[in-house]
């Protein structure tokens, strides 16, 4: 009796253990915690000089409780880099999303890129020149990189089929419009010369048959540099139409998808770092857009 009552004792006086899976208030306190001394941490220094002991100090936590969170500073880094990356989703929406004025929505998707390493710069900076050294960081950054590629290769398809079927749709207008054009003028042709055969007299034949000959010749000439001019005005018009649509239809839509991301992730982390000319925020969203949209809209970009 007396040893169960001990055990039962010992057992009411253990605190009981946390799970992760059970985090209480305190719990999340004290794993934001971490997360905003770390974030204030890097705007001191650069992420390789942070140690462990210095973000527990920072946050004023037991290193069991860091550890309970984070199995090192790569994980916390982790995870700061994942919130930023979401708020660059949200920027980049507008423009995945939107049939509005390409110009205009590739510039603003691109100036909150701008905004958004400029306001996470030492997060993100932090990420791009640790993450080719660290197993974990690397799948992650990789991973978040081809979300945005994957959002920006679906937008290059859709806008691809819209300007293909428009295109489709222009050359059947014009080869209506063509076969109605010779057909009037053909009707046309026809009733003149029944009109003049109908009016012309016996002593009038003999001249008016030598006219007709020559009006003839002169009409099949006249024909024939109107149809080469046609073809050629043809020619031209087809000569633009090419040059306005996307002209990437042998170019693998991901790679340069791919492509176009990872030249925004390189400027935005030379801008980032202050390097000239992209330190300048209105300079580097000028670069950019001009680059998206001579890629995927050039006809628009003249």
């Amino acid at each position: 009796m007396a040893i169960a009552t001990m055990t039962s004792m010992a057992h009411e006086a253990t605190p009981p253990r946390r799970t992760a899976g059970r985090a209480g208030r305190d719990d999340r306190e004290v794993r934001e915690a971490i997360l905003v001394a770390t974030r204030r941490l890097l705007d001191e220094r650069r992420f390789d000089e942070l140690s462990v002991a210095d973000i527990l100090t920072a946050a004023g936590v037991a290193r069991g409780s860091f550890y309970f969170y984070f199995a090192g500073k790569n994980q916390v880094l982790a995870e700061l880099t994942r919130r930023a990356v979401a708020l660059g989703h949200e920027a980049a929406e507008p423009w995945l999303a939107s049939t509005d004025d390409p110009r205009e929505t590739i510039r603003h998707g691109i100036s909150e890129g701008a905004k958004l390493w400029r306001a996470e710069a030492p997060v993100l900076r932090a990420m791009v020149e640790n993450w080719r050294s660290d197993e974990e960081l690397g799948e992650l950054w990789l991973s978040l990189m081809s979300s945005f590629t994957a959002g920006t290769a679906e937008r290059i398809a859709a806008d691809r089929a819209g300007e293909e079927q428009g295109a489709g749709e222009q050359t059947a207008g014009e080869q209506s419009a063509g076969e109605h054009t010779a057909g009037d003028r053909a009707a046309g042709e026809q009733s003149a010369g029944n009109q003049s055969v109908g009016g012309r007299g016996v002593g009038e034949q003999t001249v008016g048959e030598q006219s007709a000959v020559d009006r003839g010749i002169g009409e099949h000439t006249v024909g024939e540099q109107s149809a080469g001019a046609l073809a050629a005005g043809e020619q031209t018009a087809g000569g633009q139409s090419d040059a306005g649509a996307v002209p990437t239809s042998s170019v693998n839509t991901d790679d340069l998808a791919a492509a176009l991301t990872w030249l925004g992730e390189r400027l935005y982390y030379l801008a980032a770092i202050g390097v000239e000319p992209f330190a300048d925020e209105d300079a580097l969203v000028d670069v950019l857009t001009h680059i998206w949209m001579s890629v995927l809209h050039p006809a628009a970009n003249l």
